[in-house]
């Protein structure tokens, strides 16, 4: 999975609902077990706003080229037990 934003809409409050609408219809809608996606370190914002959403982290980390850059992305991840874990609360 991944998102992107293009600049002049970043900051604009879209991300976070937009991840909730993925989660919904990922993890109620099609059963889906796991959502994944790759970030690099450097994406302050997108990381907050996974976290926020209720991905963490995992060991998972690789040199990627992004954009012709290489950069350090990390793995961050939800499941659908984390889901409606988090939904309960």
């Amino acid at each position: 999975m991944g998102i992107l934003i293009q600049d002049k809409f970043r900051g604009k409050g879209y991300s976070y609902p937009a991840l909730m609408e993925l989660e919904k219809i990922a993890f109620e809608k099609n059963n889906i077990n796991e959502l994944s996606d790759m970030v690099p370190l450097d994406r302050v914002g997108a990381l907050k706003v996974f976290k926020k959403a209720g991905f963490i982290h995992t060991d998972n980390e690789r040199v990627e080229k992004v954009f012709n850059d290489d950069v350090i992305v990390k793995q961050l991840l939800i499941t659908k037990k984390m889901y409606f874990k988090n939904k309960g609360k």
